[in-house]
């Protein structure tokens, strides 16, 4: 039923839309030229990229959803994991192979990855960066809060990880504007939004730091290179017919000149 409602609404928005009565057309309506055609042509321009962006929002959306649920269903995973190890006795827990983690999951991985493969956490924060376009907070609007509360602990690792700083900031301080009361008023993201706090004011001024060191390291080469510069340039002039050439050309500008009555 929700496949059925995503179809209908992604048709919807990509249909072509007309004006009313605009398929009552006889002879005359055929023949006849509306002035203000250009304007509505423009209008339909401005529509169509409304509509696509629209259409954009949705499917990025949708795959933030997706990748959330996944994370979801793999931390599931581990937990019931580690609740196993913890029931089982000391002679079975050696014969308990973590689990496998989830194809689309492994397809995702990198060079330089662990073996058993990338975290829930890892996998939406690639799926975040891999979308294209500046319709992020658009396509945030799409999730439900169940899935909101999913991300902020996502945002928590990549924090503590000191990963995607930037784009973690962006997404925190949107759910925020947009979710704040009811982020506030669950009661198991209290822990959470304490940690984000303090981890991400570290991280932010880890990040300054960098950012100052990087803008005096940049200052001091650009002060080297004019430095050599001036001495290229100083030292092209050091031949001795060239320099007293100068001086003398120096003294005839300061010359001055008498004005006879």
């Amino acid at each position: 039923m929700e496949q059925t409602y995503e179809t209908t609404l992604l048709s919807t928005l990509n249909r072509e839309q007309r004006a009313i009565g605009s398929g009552a057309g006889g002879a005359e309506g055929e023949n006849e030229q509306d002035p203000d055609a250009g304007g509505a042509e423009d209008g339909s321009a401005e529509a169509d990229a409304v509509k696509k962006q629209t259409a954009e929002s949705l499917m990025a959306g949708e795959k933030i959803l997706e990748a959330l649920e996944l994370c979801e269903a793999d931390a599931q995973t581990w937990r019931d994991y580690q609740e196993s190890l913890a029931k089982a006795p000391a002679g079975v827990r050696e014969g308990l192979l973590p689990p496998s983690r989830n194809p689309r999951m492994m397809a995702m991985a990198r060079e330089g990855d662990p073996e058993e493969g990338i975290t829930g956490a890892e996998y939406v924060r690639r799926v975040v960066e891999g979308l294209k376009g500046p319709g992020l907070e658009d396509a945030l609007l799409v999730l439900p809060f169940d899935r909101v509360k999913t991300l902020v602990g996502c945002l928590e690792q990549w924090i503590k990880q000191r990963t995607s700083i930037p784009l973690a900031s962006r997404i925190m301080f949107f759910l925020l504007r947009t979710h704040h009361h009811q982020i506030v008023s669950t009661r198991h993201l209290r822990t959470t939004l304490v940690s984000l706090r303090i981890n991400l004011r570290d991280a932010l001024k880890h990040e300054r730091e960098i950012l100052g060191y990087n803008l005096a390291g940049l200052k001091y080469v650009k002060r080297l290179d004019e430095a050599e510069r001036i001495a290229g340039v100083l030292e092209g002039e050091m031949d001795e017919k060239k320099v007293k050439a100068r001086i003398d050309e120096g003294l005839k500008k300061r010359k001055r000149v008498g004005v006879v009555a």
